[in-house]
């Protein structure tokens, strides 16, 4: 059977790119694809990618606002045109700010309310009814703690309803955003933005794993099978202990 494969955005000043490689190589069989240039895609089929994910980091250091370049860059082209065949995306701090900029999800990023880099563990819930690929099958009412950093992870709405549906809220609003949205999906589900970082939160060594929630949920819908030894693989044999 055909691997299934992911590419991972890098532009100039991103640097997230190798937390998110690893995090999706180490713990599922996929093919991990770092994309830097249109040469990089020009041989790939459509609906040839599976996964398609945008880091966090500086993307061209964010001049004018944050994401504004990235979301030019005619890698977008072929992004946007991977999420029409339904292409599962992530855009992941500098990649929801890019989203939102490339007009692939409605409404802005801001400074945040308090006029601070955010760098912290904040605790978010799931809307669980919303069906996603990168939505987590947790109970109602279930909590993730996973690490922020941002200066703008303030989401501001768009004006008109619609376009959009909340997918994570946080518990304390530290950013200002919108109904205390940490995330959202596009309707049909497919393309998620958010501010927290699941790749930085994957790792029982580290003390966090709550971000395999999101990779656990990404293998199961997209039939995706998960990497013998790793950490995804013990966290769903404890899981599935705990749920005995």
């Amino acid at each position: 059977m055909t691997k299934k494969s992911a590419a991972i955005l890098q532009f100039p000043g991103t640097n997230c790119d190798q937390d998110t490689v690893r995090w999706l190589a180490r713990n599922l069989e996929l093919d991990v694809l770092l994309v830097r240039s249109q040469e990089d895609i020009e041989h790939r089929p459509p609906g040839h990618t599976s996964v398609i994910v945008l880091p966090g980091g500086f993307s061209f250091g964010d001049y004018l606002r944050a994401g504004a370049l990235a979301a030019r860059s005619p890698l977008m082209d072929w992004v946007r045109r991977e999420a029409a065949l339904g292409v599962a995306v992530l855009g992941i701090c500098n990649g929801f700010q890019i989203l939102c900029e490339s007009g692939l999800l409605p409404g802005a990023l801001a400074p945040n309310a308090i006029r601070q880099h955010v760098h912290e563990f904040v605790t978010i819930r799931s809307e669980t009814h919303i069906v996603s690929p990168w939505n987590p099958k947790i109970r109602e009412g279930s909590l993730l703690t996973l690490p922020i950093s941002c200066g703008m992870g303030n989401f501001i709405a768009p004006r008109k309803p619609g376009g959009y549906r909340p997918l994570f809220h946080y518990t304390n609003n530290l950013l200002g955003s919108a109904e205390s949205i940490a995330g959202i999906t596009n309707p049909d589900g497919n393309i998620v933005g958010m501010m927290p970082h699941p790749e930085r939160a994957s790792d029982p060594l580290l003390g966090a794993t709550d971000g395999l929630f999101l990779l656990d949920a990404l293998a199961r819908q997209l039939g995706i099978p998960v990497r013998v030894g790793s950490p995804l693989e013990l966290w769903r044999t404890l899981h599935n202990e705990k749920g005995s």
